[in-house]
C-alpha cells in the first residue's frame, strides 16, 4: 500500500517537471523519477487527458468512439518506439526508460495547452482565411507544432545531454513521426450524439441474416419498380445513404426519394439503399454490391438511351473516396472509378449523380462525360458540413433537396439558388466555404431543357401517377 502510494506521488512530481518542462523553467535530469512504473503510469495519464480534453464541449451530447482504444493505443505504441530511436542513436538504450518518463511528463501539458487554444475556436470561428485555410486555427497548429519541437528537444538535453545541432534534428525526426501519425491516426474520439429523449431504439444487427436478406430485399424492391412508357423520357431515383452510425443520412435520402416520388414524378420508379440498424429487416443496405445490381436492375427496367437516372448518394467522404459504413457489416468505401465503371456497366446513358459528402467534388473527373449532370456538396479539397446526428438533412441536402428542388424543377437552376443558400449559411457561422461544385455535359445540357419544361406543365397529381 505504501508502495502504491509512493507511486502517485511520484506521478504527480513527474507531472509537475513535466510542466516545467514545456516552459521556460528550470529543470534537470534529477526532476524526475524513473521506474517502469512511473513510465506505465504517465503513459495511462497521458491517454487519459487526450480522451478527456478532446471531449466536444459545446457541441451537444456526444457519445465515446470505441475504436479510440486502438488509436491510443497504436500512438502510446509508437511514441515508446520513436523513444528507443532516440536512445539507440544516442548510444545509450539504458537510458531508454528515462527519456520516456521524461517525453510522457509532458503529455497532460501538451493536451492541455492544445484544449485552451482550440476550445474558443468551437463557440466562436473567425471569417479570416488564405486559399480557403483558417487562418487562426493553422497559426495555432504552427505554433504548438514548435512548442512541441522544443520540447522534445530540451527532453533530449535532460536526459542525454547532446549537442544542439544533433538534438534538433533528433527532435525534428520524433517530431515528424508524431505528426505523422496523427494524420494516419486522427484523434476523433468522440462522436455527436442526439439527446436521449431524441434517440431511435438501435436495433441489434443479425450480421449473417443481414448479408443473406440482401438478394430478397433488393429483388423485391427492383420488382416493385414500373417500366419505362412508350415514347416518354422517364427519370428514375436511387438514393444511396452510406453511414449508419448517424441517422441523418438515411433521414435525407429518405425525404430526397419522396420529394421526388411527389414532384418529379418517380413514384414507382424509385429504390433506396439504406445503411442503418433501424432499417436492415425491410430496406436493402447501401453496399457497393447492391449499388451495381441496382443499378443494373433499373436498367432492364428502363430505357436506357433515352430514360434519366438520378443517383443521390449521402455520407461522408475523402478525397476520390465515398464513405460506406456499417460496423455490423464488413463493407468497402465506394471509390469514383468504382462508381463510373458501374454506371457504364448498367448502360445507363443519361445520369444525373448528385453527392452529398466532404471532399466530393473529386468524383467529378471520373464521373463527367457529355451526357452527364454532376452536382456536389464540395469542391475537391473542401469539406461540407452538417453531418450530424441530431439533423435531418445535411446543409447541401437541405439547401438542394429540401429547399431549392421544392421552388424549381430545373436541377441546375436549383443548384444555383442552393449554393447561395449554403453560402450565406457558411458565412453566419464563419465556416471555411464548401464550395459546391457542378459539372454539366452539353448533350445533358439539352436533354434537361426538354425534361424540366415538361415536369413544370405538369400539375402534382398526374406526377404521382
Amino acid at each position: 500500500m505504501r508502495r502504491i502510494w509512493s507511486n502517485f506521488v511520484w506521478l504527480f512530481a513527474n507531472l509537475f517537471a513535466g510542466f516545467r518542462l514545456t516552459l521556460p523553467a528550470p529543470v534537470s535530469r534529477r526532476s524526475f523519477h524513473v521506474s517502469s512504473d512511473q513510465a506505465l503510469l504517465l503513459i495511462l495519464a497521458a491517454a487519459g487527458s487526450t480522451l478527456l480534453l478532446s471531449y466536444p464541449l459545446g457541441a451537444g451530447a456526444a457519445s465515446f468512439d470505441p475504436d479510440a482504444w486502438a488509436v491510443i493505443g497504436a500512438r502510446s505504441l509508437l511514441a515508446l518506439l520513436l523513444c528507443y530511436f532516440v536512445a539507440r542513436i544516442q548510444g545509450g538504450p539504458r537510458h531508454f526508460l528515462a527519456f520516456a518518463v521524461v517525453v510522457f511528463s509532458s503529455g497532460v501539458a501538451m493536451d492541455l495547452y492544445h484544449a485552451l487554444l482550440f476550445w474558443p475556436l468551437r463557440w466562436y470561428r473567425p471569417a479570416w482565411s488564405w486559399h480557403g485555410y483558417n487562418v487562426v486555427a493553422w497559426t495555432i497548429w504552427t505554433v504548438l507544432l514548435v512548442w512541441a519541437l522544443a520540447v522534445i528537444a530540451r527532453s533530449i538535453r535532460v536526459v542525454y545531454a547532446a549537442g544542439w545541432l544533433r538534438t534538433g534534428a533528433l527532435a525534428a525526426a520524433v517530431t515528424l513521426g508524431s505528426l505523422a501519425a496523427n494524420w494516419a491516426m486522427p484523434p476523433h474520439f468522440w462522436y455527436a450524439a442526439r439527446a436521449a429523449d431524441a434517440t431511435p431504439p438501435r436495433h441489434r444487427v443479425d450480421t449473417e441474416w443481414t448479408y443473406y436478406a440482401q438478394p430478397r430485399l433488393l429483388g423485391e424492391a427492383l420488382a416493385a419498380l414500373k417500366p419505362a412508357r412508350h415514347g416518354v423520357t422517364e427519370l428514375y431515383f436511387v438514393g444511396f445513404a452510406g453511414t449508419a452510425t448517424q441517422d441523418v443520412f438515411m433521414r435525407e435520402v429518405r425525404s430526397a426519394q419522396q420529394l421526388f416520388d411527389e414532384r418529379f414524378g418517380t413514384r414507382d420508379r424509385s429504390l433506396v439503399l439504406v445503411n442503418n440498424p433501424s432499417t436492415v429487416e425491410r430496406t436493402p443496405v447501401a453496399s457497393i454490391s447492391n449499388l451495381h445490381y441496382a443499378l443494373a436492375g433499373i436498367a432492364r427496367k428502363m430505357n436506357v438511351d433515352r430514360d434519366i437516372l438520378f443517383l443521390f448518394l449521402t455520407s461522408h467522404g475523402s478525397e476520390h473516396r465515398f464513405s460506406v459504413r456499417f460496423p455490423a457489416l464488413a463493407l468497402d468505401d465506394l471509390s469514383d472509378r468504382t462508381l463510373k465503371d458501374m454506371l457504364d456497366r448498367s448502360g445507363i446513358k443519361w445520369r444525373i449523380v448528385v453527392i452529398s459528402a466532404c471532399y466530393s467534388g473529386s468524383f467529378i473527373d471520373a464521373l463527367k462525360d457529355e451526357r452527364t449532370l454532376i452536382l456536389t456538396a464540395a469542391a475537391a479539397d473542401k469539406t461540407s458540413f452538417g453531418c450530424s446526428n441530431e439533423n435531418d438533412f445535411t446543409y447541401f441536402g437541405d439547401a438542394y433537396i429540401n429547399t431549392a428542388l421544392r421552388q424549381d424543377h430545373s436541377f441546375v437552376a436549383a443548384f444555383d439558388r442552393a449554393k447561395d443558400i449554403i453560402a450565406r449559411r457558411e458565412a453566419a457561422e464563419n465556416l471555411t466555404p464548401s464550395e459546391p461544385q457542378i459539372y454539366l455535359g452539353a448533350a445533358m445540357k439539352a436533354k434537361l431543357q426538354q425534361v424540366e419544361r415538361r415536369l413544370a406543365k405538369r400539375p402534382l397529381a398526374a406526377m404521382a401517377e
